[in-house]
């Protein structure tokens, strides 16, 4: 009886430690560590993005992938953009933030750029 509760206690805190590590990053310091939402995260990275001239629009997604932070980011650019290369430029510059912001140098970045048509851009504009 005492053991069958001692398993139904233990799945219930590792339950909540696996959902709570999708919607928060753990960032350790020398005295210990704080956990924060990974939207906020996003948001500061997503505002870095945004401040690129070719940068219509941008998403950011921020969690932990194989025990280091990584982020998903996508963009859609002006037209006649090299999507690649904004797309490089952009990873280094989120990789760096990234890397700043949780304290650890290695983090996995990934950028998916969509270069927009003339008809798409007039939708997406403000």
């Amino acid at each position: 009886m005492v053991y069958a509760a001692l398993v139904v206690v233990s799945l219930v805190l590792l339950a909540l430690v696996v959902g709570r590590g999708r919607h928060e990053l753990w960032l350790a310091g020398p005295g210990g560590g704080i956990l924060v939402p990974a939207l906020a995260v996003g948001a500061i990275l997503r505002d870095d993005v945004q401040e690129h001239d070719e940068v219509v629009r941008a998403e950011v997604s921020v969690r932990v992938r194989r025990g280091r932070p990584a982020a998903t980011v996508t963009v859609d650019l002006r037209p006649l953009v090299d999507g690649d290369a904004v797309a490089a430029e952009l990873g280094g510059e989120v990789r760096a933030s990234l890397a700043r912001i949780t304290g650890v140098a290695d983090v996995h970045v990934r950028v998916r750029p969509r270069v927009l048509t003339v008809k798409q851009l007039a939708r997406r504009l403000p």
